[in-house]
């Protein structure tokens, strides 16, 4: 309930030259309202209403009086309840009681087809009438009804997933005795009374809603829809939504199309994509060097008869791959010698070695860096499988390095030096040589304390140390030079350490195990460390 005074000139420009104002205003096409017509043939003050966008204009709102151009006009607007007054310049000309039920919403000033200087607005809130205060009760009764209407869906609600996933079970295991047919009549009936709830509250908020006396359209076919929802429920019936999305019974034989096509016989392409990868983890470069691309922008096979040979006999395998590797590893290509030293001629008509005069000499890949440090050391766990293990435990749980978590932002940083797979591409392992990955062996606490446990081991042993030790992390023999070279670096260590005048470092980085205390192992741990960083020792020939 509240007061207006407007002062304001309606001015020359313009038709109707209409100055209203709207309260209870929700939006363009639902509001009260009040206005002065200065036109020119006949002025009036009026009350009229919009309901769902139609515009009411009751006779009883029209009062006709006089109204100039360019003389000022006071309006005092006054509203309690249901009952509106209307004061022009001082003179009461309406006493209205709306139509409309009131409803709380904003307040607005227009003009329609004119101009109009507005002088002076004061609206004073005035003190709520019986009928206002009945309203608002109306209002605070109607809005915990619908609450609790909606805890009621809620609850129904509930109870008729609960209802349909008991009947979605027994379905699915094929259940055909008669508590599944009842478990489907109950959800069936469950699935029912939401809907009559939901039909109900629907119904009642239209109802709440309707202002204008005569049932629209809208209560009507809301009454209608609850009348068939609730027609429908007398009567049992086993048919109910299902949960979640439903994929049909039986398959339609597409996908069993596609993998017998792609796995067919007539389809060579499946087979040469699969012999190219055997071919290239075995000789460290694929037949075709882009093995994610055998399309046009893909580069063309070294050697596609070959190619086409080695996809015919892994189909006439059966699609085995053993059999494959079997002749791979056997021939007297993958047999050959890495060296190319003696072979001028060859070296100089193919240095990339496209024609495979020789074996391609390898750079380890990282996780088998890894793993081969900690098998030397007789350290390496070979449990097989497992739960992943998170790649910051790399340098103390000893289990194969494929057991540890490698995502494009979580890498065991020894193993992304070395070049790690990479999750993103999975088709070719990058391969690199670059000098810190043996500052990374050099200083890494897990090389440190394996190569101390090695050393340990061989000098356990009768044999050469020297020889000992280059056969077991080298896979060769020293040369002449290189047990001369060594024997001068040993000797050098043993006498640094025998050296009581000699400085003392306390060792650093994530090393656990603590040098020997003897002169000569400790020369023999040191050793066995250069070789681990020996380019050798991460090269396969």
């Amino acid at each position: 309930d509240f007061t207006v005074h407007l002062r304001y000139r309606p001015l020359e420009a313009g038709g109707y030259r209409s100055i209203g104002l709207s309260f209870d205003y929700q939006d363009q096409g639902n509001s009260q309202d009040v206005y002065t017509s200065t036109n020119d043939k006949r002025q009036s003050v009026q009350a009229f209403h919009r309901v769902g966008g139609q515009q009411v204009y009751p006779s009883a709102g029209i009062v006709y009086t006089e109204l100039k151009v360019g003389e000022e006009a006071v309006l005092d607007v006054d509203v309690r309840g249901s009952r509106l007054t209307i004061d022009l310049n001082g003179t009461r000309k309406l006493d209205y009681a709306m139509p409309v039920a009131r409803r709380d919403g904003k307040f607005a000033l227009w003009v329609h087809q004119g101009s109009a200087e507005f002088l002076e607005l004061n609206i004073s809130a005035g003190v709520e009438s019986i009928e206002t205060l009945e309203r608002r009760a109306t209002e605070a009764e109607h809005a915990v009804a619908l609450a609790e209407a909606e805890v009621k869906i809620a609850r129904a609600e509930k109870e008729s997933i609960e209802r349909r996933l008991a009947a979605t079970v027994a379905a699915h295991l094929n259940d055909e005795s008669d508590r599944a047919r009842h478990l489907a009549i109950d959800a069936a009936a469950a699935e029912k009374r939401v809907a009559i709830l939901k039909s109900e509250m629907e119904l009642a908020k239209l109802e709440a809603g309707n202002s204008t006396g005569p049932e629209d359209k809208a209560i009507a076919a809301a009454r209608e829809k609850l009348n068939a929802v609730r027609k429908a429920a007398e009567t049992p019936t086993e048919n109910f939504t299902p949960l979640g999305e439903q994929f049909p019974k039986t398959s339609t034989g597409r996908r069993t199309a596609l993998s017998e096509w792609i796995a067919s016989p007539s389809n060579p392409r499946t087979a040469r994509v699969a012999a190219n990868h055997l071919w290239g983890r075995h000789f460290g470069q694929p037949l075709v060097a882009t093995p994610e691309n055998f399309g046009l922008n893909g580069r063309q096979p070294t050697h596609p008869e070959l190619l086409d040979w080695l996809a015919a006999e892994l189909i006439a395998h059966d699609w085995n791959m053993k059999p494959l590797h079997r002749q791979i590893v056997l021939s007297s290509t993958y047999r050959m010698s890495s060296q190319a030293t003696g072979v001028p001629t060859a070296l100089k008509a193919d240095s990339e070695n496209k024609w495979l005069w020789r074996m391609n000499s390898r750079r380890m890949e990282a996780e088998v860096v890894r793993d081969s440090t900690l098998y030397l050391a007789n350290q390496l766990n070979l449990q097989l499988g497992g739960p992943e293990i998170p790649e910051s435990d790399g340098e103390s749980v000893l289990r194969r390095s494929m057991y540890f978590r490698n995502t494009p932002n979580e890498k065991m940083s020894m193993l992304e030096v070395f070049d790690v797979a990479d999750p993103n591409s999975c088709y070719l392992r990058k391969e690199s040589v670059v000098p810190h990955q043996s500052l990374a062996m050099m200083n890494s606490g897990l090389t440190i304390d394996h190569a101390r446990i090695i050393a340990e081991q061989l000098s356990t042993a009768e044999s050469d140390f020297i020889t000992a030790a280059f056969e077991t992390l080298l896979a060769r023999l020293p040369t002449d030079d290189e047990i001369e070279r060594c024997q001068q670096f040993l000797d050098a260590q043993i006498i640094s350490f025998k050296d009581e005048a000699s400085e003392s470092f306390t060792s650093g980085g994530t090393a656990k195990r603590s040098p020997s205390s003897d002169p000569r192992l400790r020369a023999r741990e040191n050793f066995v460390h250069v070789l681990l960083l020996h380019n050798d020792f991460v090269t396969v020939r």
